[in-house]
C-alpha cells in the first residue's frame, strides 16, 4: 500500500499551528501598563516640567550672558530699569507679565470654570445603577451638583489662601509681613518721614508694599 503524501504532510501542518507563537505576537496580548490614578501622565509630567526648566533655563541665562549681568539693577522696583533692559522680556511692563502674571489668578479660576464644566467626572454619573426613566435622572442630577458643590469649595478655600498670602490679612497681606520681618523697608518712606529712622516711623507707613505704593515708592 502507498502512502499518501499528503497524509505525511499533515502532521507537520498541525505541529506547525500547536507551536507556540512568536514573541511578537505573545507580548502583543499581554495588557497595556495603566498609569497609577494618582500620578501624572506623560504628558502632564512635560508640562509640570516646563515651568521649572524655563526658570533654571532664565537663572542660567542671567549667570551668563554679559548684556544681563551688566544691566543696572533698581532694588527699590526689584528689577532690572525699563531704559536699560537687555530685553523686552526683562522689563516689567512686558506683555506677558500685565496679561498673565499680573492676573495669574483669574486665569486660573478660568481654567477652574472650564474644568468643572467640561470634564466628565461633574458632567455625568459613572456609577452603575438600574433605577430607570426620572428617578436615575433625578439621581444623576444629585450627583453631579453634588460633585460641582465640592469643587467649589475648594476652590473656594484655596481662594481664601490666596487672599492671605498675597491681597489681605487682617491688615498686611502675609507676603508683606514677612518682607517687613526679615528686614524689608522701603526707601521713599524713610524720606517721606523727613530724616527720621525707619524704625522710628509708622508701622503703617512701612509695613505693606501697598503703603509703600502710596508713599511714591515702588
Amino acid at each position: 500500500m502507498v502512502d499518501d503524501p499528503t497524509s505525511r504532510q499533515r502532521p507537520s501542518k498541525m505541529a506547525a499551528a500547536d507551536s507556540p507563537s512568536s514573541p511578537s505576537s505573545s507580548t502583543s496580548s499581554l495588557p497595556q501598563r495603566r498609569n497609577p490614578p494618582h500620578l501624572p501622565t506623560p504628558v502632564e509630567s512635560a508640562v509640570l516640567a516646563l515651568y521649572p526648566a524655563l526658570l533654571l533655563f532664565g537663572s542660567v541665562f542671567a549667570l551668563v550672558s554679559p548684556q544681563v549681568r551688566s544691566a543696572a539693577y533698581d532694588a527699590g522696583a526689584q528689577s532690572l530699569r525699563a531704559a536699560e533692559a537687555p530685553s523686552y522680556f526683562a522689563r516689567k511692563d512686558n506683555l506677558v507679565n500685565v496679561l498673565f502674571v499680573k492676573r495669574g489668578w483669574a486665569w486660573v479660576s478660568a481654567a477652574f470654570v472650564a474644568f468643572v464644566l467640561t470634564h466628565p467626572h461633574h458632567t455625568t454619573n459613572n456609577n452603575n445603577n438600574t433605577t430607570a426613566g426620572g428617578q436615575q435622572q433625578q439621581q444623576q442630577q444629585h450627583v453631579v451638583g453634588s460633585r460641582r458643590l465640592r469643587a467649589v469649595l475648594r476652590w473656594a478655600l484655596v481662594t481664601g489662601w490666596w487672599v492671605l498670602v498675597t491681597q489681605w490679612c487682617f491688615g498686611p497681606p502675609l507676603i508683606d509681613r514677612g518682607f517687613r520681618y526679615t528686614g524689608g523697608k522701603c526707601e521713599e518712606v524713610e524720606q517721606k518721614v523727613q530724616g527720621k529712622n525707619v524704625g522710628e516711623a509708622s508701622p503703617a507707613d512701612i509695613f505693606s508694599a501697598a503703603a509703600c505704593r502710596t508713599a511714591g515708592g515702588r
